[in-house]
């Protein structure tokens, strides 16, 4: 298991799929009736599918992050790294195709994003947060 991930990440995954499921399922027959109206048939499971999944990958990846960000054992870069992703999630802007790394107060951010002003604000959220040091801007714009 790679450093940056927080202990019991996955089970708090699988809370996070399972929940939006079963939140789906609850809600499903109240909205079938319109849903059928408006989407095919072909399409519309999947896409119904996809969003659930996305939402719960999504909640369980806060879920870790929020858990661990209060553990006072970790180490301080690590505890850097971790405020950097929770303040990114907090204000919407997280990337899953973008890697928070600290070293000694050094924040590296890596990885790929599309939208260079998106890019732009990651790196300056970044140079915000107490602790920093120095931020190394290595996301590649595409």
């Amino acid at each position: 298991m790679p450093a940056s991930r927080p202990r019991g990440w996955a089970a708090s995954l699988a809370f996070g799929v399972a929940s939006h499921i079963a939140t789906a399922l609850l809600l499903a027959p109240r909205r079938r009736g319109a849903w059928r109206r408006t989407h095919k048939p072909s399409t519309q499971a999947g896409d119904f599918l996809l969003e659930i999944a996305r939402a719960g990958v999504h909640a369980g990846h806060w879920m870790a992050a929020r858990a661990t960000a209060t553990q006072s054992d970790l180490p301080p870069d690590e505890r850097l790294s971790q405020h950097i992703r929770t303040e990114l999630e907090h204000r919407g802007i997280w990337s899953p195709r973008v890697d928070v790394t600290a070293v000694d107060g050094t924040v590296f951010l890596r990885g790929r994003e599309a939208d260079s002003i998106r890019a732009d604000t990651i790196a300056g959220i970044a140079r915000r947060v107490p602790g920093v040091v120095d931020v190394v801007d290595d996301i590649r714009r595409e």
